[in-house]
C-alpha cells in the first residue's frame, strides 16, 4: 500500500550539503519544494512570499525575507538543482521543476 505521506529524497542532497556544494538555506528550500511538489509530475507551484512564510524561522534575520528566498532560488537554478521559466519582475505563483535532480543545463 502506498503511503501519501512518504517522500523519497536523494541522499546526494545531503552529501552535497556536507561537501559545501549546497548551503543550509538551499537544502531546506529544496526539501520544502519536494514536500510541496506533485509526486507524479515532480513540479511544485510556488511563489517567493509563500516560501518565505512557510520557512519563516529560516529567514527571520533578513530585512527582506522574500528577496532572500528569491536569491536562494536563483542560486539553486544556477547550480542546476531546480528549473523554472524566467519570470522577471513577477511575484506571482510559478512552477518549479524538481523531478530531475540534478537537472541538466537546459532544464530537462
Amino acid at each position: 500500500m502506498e503511503n501519501p505521506n512518504f517522500i523519497m529524497i536523494s541522499r546526494q542532497l545531503f552529501d552535497d550539503y556536507a561537501s559545501g556544494q549546497l548551503t543550509a538555506e538551499e537544502l531546506v528550500i529544496i526539501l520544502h519544494l519536494f514536500y510541496k511538489a506533485n509526486i507524479v509530475s515532480g513540479r511544485a507551484g510556488v511563489n517567493y512570499q509563500s516560501v518565505a512564510n512557510d520557512l519563516e524561522d529560516l529567514f527571520k534575520n533578513y530585512k527582506n525575507p522574500v528577496n532572500q528566498v528569491n536569491k536562494v532560488m536563483l542560486s539553486l537554478l544556477k547550480k542546476c538543482r531546480i528549473w523554472f521559466e524566467k519570470h522577471s519582475g513577477s511575484r506571482s505563483k510559478f512552477e518549479v521543476w524538481i523531478d530531475r535532480y540534478p537537472c541538466k543545463r537546459d532544464g530537462s
